[in-house]
């Protein structure tokens, strides 16, 4: 059972849109024990990250229970740290599993997709409180091509990911996320480089979390994943 007293705020964006570079500043200007890192630490790296495309229809399904388990671990140490912290931040969300699956189905048809499971998963998970969706969500927008294919040197885990118009189409449905689930509780932020601009985004972080934080105990429906 989860009894929150936090305010949970979910860093999120594509793939080397500046999500850990924001995280890492935010550690180091407000202390690291305030940051929950990303599924890939709690399941001990991407090697044990189910291979995309999937093998199989159930491969799929089982891919969400992979990251809902990782997720309760992820809200056990939030309950944890929740004593001392009022924020807390997360480095991805649940929603970026969910909309790896819808992007796979729309874009790639001929690839394994549990999409619609996925969706009544998590509804499942949230409504039997083993986990929880974020209070807020800060969201990082990709800059531009050639910024990501620089960025995109250092590689990433998911091969689909390394093409910019997968990205492009994610985007979109993050900010329908944003549009469904949090109209007045998310904050929208351009990656910049440059040391005063980071700063600057992590401060303005800090502010958007502590505005407006009578609202941690709101319900947030997970049955809005329905209108996607």
């Amino acid at each position: 059972m989860i009894s929150k007293k936090s305010i949970y705020i979910g860093i999120e964006g594509p793939s080397f849109s500046g999500k850990s570079t924001l995280l890492h500043d935010l550690g180091g200007i407000f202390f690291r024990e305030k940051i929950i890192e990303g599924y890939s630490y709690y399941a001990g790296g991407t090697k044990d990250f189910r291979k995309v495309p999937f093998r199989n229809e159930n491969d799929a399904k089982e891919n969400i229970h992979d990251f809902i388990d990782w997720e309760k671990k992820r809200i056990s140490d939030a309950e944890k740290i929740a004593r001392t912290n009022r924020l807390i931040y997360f480095d991805r969300t649940i929603f970026s599993t969910i909309l790896l699956q819808k992007m796979i189905k729309d874009m790639y048809p001929h690839f394994h997709n549990a999409f619609e499971y996925n969706v009544d998963a998590v509804i499942a998970a949230v409504e039997n409180k083993e986990i929880v969706l974020p209070d807020k969500i800060i969201y990082i927008k990709l800059i531009d091509e050639k910024t990501f294919i620089t960025r995109s040197k250092r590689g990433v885990s998911v091969p689909l990911f390394s093409e910019f118009s997968s990205l492009k189409y994610l985007e979109l449905y993050y900010l329908k996320i944003l549009n469904i689930f949090y109209p007045n509780k998310n904050i929208v932020i351009h990656s910049k480089n440059g040391l005063i601009n980071r700063m600057k985004l992590a401060l303005s972080a800090q502010k958007f979390g502590k505005e407006n934080s009578d609202f941690q105990n709101e319900y947030i429906d997970p049955k809005k994943l329905y209108l996607l």
